[in-house]
């Protein structure tokens, strides 16, 4: 399988990298964006390792994976030969649907 980053999911990395260089560290920053790349990283070889993201809905297909150490979801849809990265969003946020990703 091949992993491909959306648009919308470099932006999100990239908005969370930027909010946490601003508010905490840089080298906190910079290991996160490490840490979601790697996570991001094991998903073609192990599709299934994230939980379904929206079960309410039966889209099987979409998933998230916690970034290890860091309280952001790794939301993702499984195709048939790649994994698609569609965001990167806090757990704090209430996404309840794909759309507000």
């Amino acid at each position: 399988m091949k992993l491909v980053w959306t648009k919308r999911g470099i932006k999100r990395l990239q908005s969370a990298f930027d909010y946490i260089a601003d508010n905490f560290y840089l080298d906190y920053a910079i290991q996160f964006d490490s840490d979601a790349r790697n996570a991001a990283l094991m998903l073609p070889a192990n599709p299934q390792l994230g939980r379904e993201a929206f079960p309410e809905i039966n889209r099987p297909e979409l998933r998230k994976i916690l970034c290890r150490d860091y309280s952001y979801w790794i939301y993702y849809r499984v195709q048939k030969h790649k994994v698609e990265i569609l965001s990167v969003r806090h757990t704090l946020m209430n996404i309840r649907t794909p759309r507000q990703l």
